[in-house]
């Protein structure tokens, strides 16, 4: 192990955090796959245990925010009709 590894993990971590902060000011379909793809590439980047304790995590969130956008998505087209 380089003593050059914790700082390039640190600006890594760093840069990962700092693009999913920013991912939201992108358009719509942009923006989920741009916090898809960079919560994978932090995921790639944790240890085995790390892996299995936010994996789970993350595929909650992941469905419950499919689950809202599904139900928000029938509520406007139930709404129209109206």
């Amino acid at each position: 192990m380089s003593a050059r590894e914790p700082w390039t993990r640190a600006l890594l971590e760093a840069g990962l955090v700092a693009a999913l902060v920013a991912s939201p000011l992108l358009a719509a379909p942009w923006s989920a796959l741009a916090v898809a793809g960079l919560s994978l590439a932090w995921l790639w980047r944790l240890g085995p245990r790390e892996r299995r304790i936010a994996g789970p995590l993350l595929a909650l969130a992941a469905a419950s925010l499919m689950t809202s956008w599904t139900l928000g998505w029938s509520g406007r087209t139930s709404h129209a009709e109206w």
